[in-house]
């Protein structure tokens, strides 16, 4: 019975090609070059005193945190043109052209903004530079 099984996976395996049925593009070929999905980039914590990289076209978002409301302030205003509203009612930028814009995203709490007393709560402030290509 072994005997009979030696030629059986010898032909199965001679009969599955070992290359794929299209070939792989060149090494350093591009791949599809042309319009792409603008991509979505969500200004958080971590971008504080960071470099953001977007291509032109790309959106910025700001936060996601309800409990403050957000605002961004740009250094040069031509660089960022604001952008249709997220589904979930965010405010969004579309990079417009290409360079380097500083800018500067607070948040203030909502509970305070209507209050006389001392908010025991922080304001965020991040300065977050945006690198547009």
């Amino acid at each position: 019975m072994r005997t009979l099984l030696w030629p059986v996976l010898a032909i199965a395996l001679l009969a599955c090609p070992s290359t794929p049925s299209e070939p792989a593009a060149p090494p350093g070929s591009p791949v599809e070059a042309g319009p792409h999905a603008p991509a979505v980039h969500v200004v958080v914590f971590k971008d504080h005193r960071s470099t953001v990289k977007l291509s032109v076209g790309d959106l910025l978002e700001l936060p996601h945190d309800d409990a403050f409301a957000w605002g961004i302030k740009f250094e040069h205003e031509s660089f960022l043109e604001p952008a249709p509203a997220s589904d979930a009612g965010i405010e969004r930028f579309r990079a417009a052209r290409a360079g380097t814009v500083r800018t500067l995203v607070s948040g203030d709490p909502k509970i305070c903004q209507h209050s006389d007393a001392a908010c025991t709560l922080a304001k965020y402030s991040w300065a977050v530079t945006v690198q547009i290509d």
